[in-house]
């Protein structure tokens, strides 16, 4: 009895040793891919690094050569000026090649290049100067600071790309580690499993398939020699079929068990996209009669109220603003959680930035008595970042100062940083303040300062999460300064590089009057409430408006008399903008198409661009908006 037990439970530790062996064979050539996959980007990023270290090495180089001439009037010194611009420009081509993938460091490469090629311009000019008999002339320029200027500005930029990669270095040879140790445990537990299976192999073995044999040769022994015994060979033949019932629900076990694992990882990824969805789902059909509402909000605007009711529309548009603020909080959040967030780069005015901010939270700080205040101390107008990401990092912390401050005053700074290349954010106010503990919480997620705050002032909890997060992908710094009871001070630096000046015509009605007088707009809509308010907004202009319900109309539409501009909502019934989109573009080459759209997430957006949209206009939309449209693609 005692022998059968052990046998079966030999048996079962068999099967369910190799199911394990099978399971960490998989786990293990999962994680080794992953690894080598890890090792790869890893030694990818120190690449980077050092060829952005070398680009610098190449222009000082440039220089040397150049300065060498100068000095001595001498082609034998332009030897390392020409070699170092050939290099810098191969190390250029090579670093924009390697960072294809990255659209944040492609745009300061981009910079960078332009940067780059001043400069080569301002030493090749120097030298033909020199050449020329000019050395007084190039001396003036090389005493005016220009090619300084322009080396400290290419430093700047080679700081915060290798601060990029030095940041993506960390994470990377973090999950290196990770998925290095899980292979190293993963073939140690093989291993293991595998002397485990090896030994209780031979023990099956010889009790399953050698006894049995041995068993039916002595059986065949005695039955030659005239001895029946007919019992035992039943009994042996049936152990050896059990043995191949055995190793058919093995494999069939096996074959259970993968599948279970195939049909884990496609859950997890249907879990994901469908989350994507959903929030993708939920931010349009809040944004779509959001738009109506506060489409409606700015035509009560134009009206003649009372003070009171004045008041009323602008607290009306402020909670559909605040509305907005929550829902952009959540897609944020998702965006950052999955990597699916980039910084974009372009030449932008602070000062307007800083107005706009200073015109959202004035009134609210009025309100509650306190005084609120932007003291820009910058003599440069123009940078060069994310305009969009930075308002939302300033107005996060200063309407979080506003909401915690029941007396006193918040004021923003703005400042030159005296250490790196690069603007410091202060936002200081007299608030509620904060314990250590408190400070160290505050940059979680789904933290507030007690636990009475939800309660008490609203949010979300992901505002300064999100801050934080995107200070960081901006390659910036953020840190508090507090104190129960007396206010609180975030630091915030961002490494942003001063952009050339750039006139922009101003948007007025006497600008959009002379833009669009006579012109022909289409517009495609299935909600009633938004074709109210679009037309109600151009009701005032002279313009031929024709508003139609899906694509399909759109099209017909547009064969009988073709317009001068097309507005494409997305999501519409018998053919929605996407598609007609694609039919416009095949007939209409040069025909201006608009995506007014409540899909806000940047895959979309760059999924509409290269659908052939011209560009994307977000639901709920401000007037001034669709201004800037109507006359970038109307005048002419």
């Amino acid at each position: 009895m005692s022998r059968i037990t052990l046998g079966k439970a030999s048996k079962i530790f068999f099967i369910l040793s190799i199911l394990a062996l099978i399971i960490n064979v998989v786990i293990l050539s999962v994680s080794q891919s992953s690894s080598e996959q890890r090792e790869w980007w890893v030694n990818h990023t120190h690449t980077v690094i050092n060829l952005s270290k070398s680009l610098l090495v190449e222009l000082n180089n440039a220089e040397t050569g150049q300065r060498g001439y100068l000095l001595t009037e001498k082609k034998s010194y332009l030897a390392p000026y020409g070699q170092g611009t050939q290099s810098a420009r191969e190390l250029l081509q090579t670093l924009m090649q390697k960072t294809s993938d990255n659209a944040t460091q492609q745009q300061r490469l981009t910079r960078l290049s332009t940067l780059v090629n001043k400069k080569f311009d301002e030493l090749q000019l120097t030298i033909d100067l020199t050449t020329d008999d000019k050395l007084d002339q190039a001396m003036r320029i090389v005493n005016s600071d220009l090619g300084k200027d322009l080396m400290s500005e290419i430093r700047a930029v080679i700081t915060a790309f290798e601060k990029q990669e030095q940041v993506l270095l960390a994470q990377r040879q973090a999950q290196y580690t990770t998925t290095k140790t899980m292979s190293m445990v993963a073939i140690v537990v093989a291993v293991s499993l595998l002397f485990l299976l090896i030994i209780f192999a031979t023990l099956i073995t010889k009790r399953n398939v050698i006894d049995p044999i041995i068993s039916l040769t002595e059986q065949a022994e005695r039955y030659a020699s005239g001895k029946q015994q007919t019992f035992a060979v039943k009994k042996a033949v049936a152990e050896v079929n059990q043995l191949a019932k055995m190793l058919s629900t093995m494999s069939q076990n096996l074959r259970d068990s993968i599948e279970e694992l195939v049909s884990a990882k496609s859950r997890a990824v249907s879990s994901e996209k469908a989350k994507g969805d959903f929030l993708a789902n939920m931010s349009h059909e809040i944004r779509t009669p959001m738009n109506g509402i506060y489409g409606g909000l700015q035509l009560l605007k134009r009206e003649s109220l009372s003070d009171a009711a004045q008041n009323i529309l602008e607290r009306s548009m402020t909670s559909c603003k605040n509305l907005l603020v929550i829902i952009n909080d959540i897609l944020d959040f998702s965006k950052i959680s999955s990597g699916k967030l980039h910084i974009e780069e372009s030449s932008f005015q602070l000062p307007a930035t800083l107005e706009m901010i200073l015109s959202d939270l004035s009134p609210v700080a009025s309100e509650k008595g306190v005084q609120f205040t932007v003291n820009n101390q910058l003599e440069h107008d123009f940078w060069q970042g994310d305009p969009v990401r930075l308002n939302q990092i300033l107005l996060n912390l200063c309407s979080n100062a506003v909401k915690f401050t029941e007396e006193g005053s918040v004021e923003l700074l703005v400042a030159k940083s005296e250490h790196s290349s690069g603007v410091n954010f202060y936002v200081k106010d007299t608030g509620v303040g904060l314990s250590e503990a408190q400070i160290n919480n505050v940059f979680a997620r789904f933290e507030q300062a007690e636990a009475s705050t939800t309660r008490k002032f609203g949010g979300t909890g992901l505002g300064l999460a999100i801050t934080k997060s995107l200070v960081d992908l901006m390659s910036g710094t953020i840190t508090v300064e507090s104190e129960l009871g007396k206010g609180s001070t975030f630091d915030v630096f961002i490494p942003l590089l001063p952009a050339e000046e750039q006139v922009k015509e101003k948007v007025d009605d006497v600008n959009i009057d002379k833009a669009i007088s006579g012109k022909r707009i289409l517009l495609a809509e299935d909600n009633e409430i938004n074709q109210i308010v679009f037309e109600s907004m151009m009701e005032p202009y002279d313009v031929k408006l024709e508003v139609v319900e899906n694509g399909q109309l759109a099209l017909e539409s547009i064969e009988k008399e073709q317009p001068d501009l097309v507005f494409l909502d997305i999501q519409m019934p018998v053919m929605d903008g996407k598609d007609a989109c694609i039919k416009i573009r095949k007939r209409y080459k040069n025909l201006p198409v608009i995506a007014l759209t409540a899909n806000v997430l940047a895959t979309d957006v760059k999924q509409y661009l290269q659908l052939g949209f011209d560009e994307h206009i977000p639901k709920p939309f401000d007037f001034s908006d669709l201004k800037s449209v109507l006359i970038k693609y109307l005048q002419k």
